[in-house]
Protein backbone atom coordinates (compact mmCIF):
# COMPACT_ATOMS: atom_id res chain seq x y z
CA UNK A 1 0.00 0.00 0.00
CA UNK A 2 1.37 3.39 -1.03
CA UNK A 3 0.94 6.44 1.18
CA UNK A 4 -1.51 8.88 -0.45
CA UNK A 5 0.03 12.00 -1.93
CA UNK A 6 -0.32 15.20 0.13
CA UNK A 7 -3.43 17.03 -1.04
CA UNK A 8 -2.99 19.89 -3.48
CA UNK A 9 -4.62 22.95 -1.90
CA UNK A 10 -6.76 24.86 -4.40
CA UNK A 11 -8.73 27.57 -2.55
CA UNK A 12 -8.14 29.79 -0.74
CA UNK A 13 -4.76 30.30 -2.37
CA UNK A 14 -1.61 31.00 -0.40
CA UNK A 15 -1.58 34.51 1.14
CA UNK A 16 -4.98 35.40 -0.31
CA UNK A 17 -7.04 38.24 1.14
CA UNK A 18 -10.65 37.14 0.81
CA UNK A 19 -14.22 38.08 1.66
CA UNK A 20 -16.29 35.65 3.65
CA UNK A 21 -19.58 34.40 2.16
CA UNK A 22 -22.84 36.06 3.23
CA UNK A 23 -23.17 33.53 6.09
CA UNK A 24 -19.63 34.29 7.35
CA UNK A 25 -18.07 31.19 5.82
CA UNK A 26 -15.12 30.50 3.54
CA UNK A 27 -15.13 27.73 0.92
CA UNK A 28 -12.12 25.41 0.88
CA UNK A 29 -11.16 23.03 -1.92
CA UNK A 30 -8.30 20.63 -2.56
CA UNK A 31 -7.39 17.64 -4.72
CA UNK A 32 -6.32 14.27 -3.31
CA UNK A 33 -4.50 11.49 -5.15
CA UNK A 34 -3.29 7.98 -4.37
CA UNK A 35 -1.35 5.50 -6.50
CA UNK A 36 -3.62 2.75 -5.12
CA UNK A 37 -6.63 3.54 -7.29
CA UNK A 38 -8.95 1.28 -5.25
CA UNK A 39 -8.28 3.16 -1.97
CA UNK A 40 -11.12 5.35 -0.76
CA UNK A 41 -9.59 8.60 0.44
CA UNK A 42 -10.88 10.58 3.39
CA UNK A 43 -9.78 14.02 4.49
CA UNK A 44 -9.47 16.16 7.59
CA UNK A 45 -9.47 19.93 7.13
CA UNK A 46 -7.34 21.84 9.62
CA UNK A 47 -8.27 25.54 9.88
CA UNK A 48 -7.10 27.78 12.70
CA UNK A 49 -5.58 31.17 13.48
CA UNK A 50 -2.56 29.70 15.31
CA UNK A 51 -0.39 27.52 13.05
CA UNK A 52 -2.53 25.13 10.95
CA UNK A 53 -1.76 22.24 13.29
CA UNK A 54 -4.58 22.56 15.83
CA UNK A 55 -7.03 19.64 16.02
CA UNK A 56 -9.82 20.02 13.47
CA UNK A 57 -13.46 20.20 14.49
CA UNK A 58 -15.11 16.78 14.35
CA UNK A 59 -17.32 17.82 11.43
CA UNK A 60 -14.16 18.56 9.41
CA UNK A 61 -12.77 15.02 9.80
CA UNK A 62 -13.68 11.92 7.80
CA UNK A 63 -14.64 14.06 4.79
CA UNK A 64 -15.23 12.11 1.59
CA UNK A 65 -15.42 15.17 -0.67
CA UNK A 66 -12.66 17.59 -1.61
CA UNK A 67 -14.55 20.69 -0.48
CA UNK A 68 -15.79 22.18 2.76
CA UNK A 69 -17.32 25.45 3.92
CA UNK A 70 -16.27 26.78 7.33
CA UNK A 71 -17.68 29.73 9.30
CA UNK A 72 -14.79 31.91 10.46
CA UNK A 73 -14.10 35.42 11.77
CA UNK A 74 -13.40 38.48 9.62
CA UNK A 75 -10.20 40.55 9.74
CA UNK A 76 -8.16 37.52 10.82
CA UNK A 77 -5.20 35.58 9.46
CA UNK A 78 -5.85 31.86 9.14
CA UNK A 79 -3.74 28.79 8.46
CA UNK A 80 -5.05 25.69 6.74
CA UNK A 81 -3.92 22.27 5.59
CA UNK A 82 -5.47 18.91 4.70
CA UNK A 83 -4.70 15.44 6.01
CA UNK A 84 -5.32 12.73 3.39
CA UNK A 85 -5.92 9.17 4.61
CA UNK A 86 -6.44 5.90 2.73
CA UNK A 87 -7.44 3.79 5.74
CA UNK A 88 -3.85 2.61 6.31
CA UNK A 89 -1.58 5.61 5.79
CA UNK A 90 -1.86 9.40 5.87
CA UNK A 91 -0.10 12.47 4.53
CA UNK A 92 -0.36 16.20 5.21
CA UNK A 93 -0.44 19.02 2.69
CA UNK A 94 1.72 22.10 3.14
CA UNK A 95 0.20 24.83 5.32
CA UNK A 96 -1.33 27.79 3.49
CA UNK A 97 -2.23 31.14 5.04
CA UNK A 98 -4.98 33.59 4.09
CA UNK A 99 -6.57 36.65 5.61
CA UNK A 100 -10.26 37.48 5.79
CA UNK A 101 -11.60 41.00 5.25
Amino acid sequence: NYVPFPATLVTPVLKAVIDRNSNGSVDFSWVGKDLNTNDKLTYALFVDNVDGKQSPKSELTGLTTETASVVIEGNTEYFWRVKTSDGTSSSFSPIFTFTTK
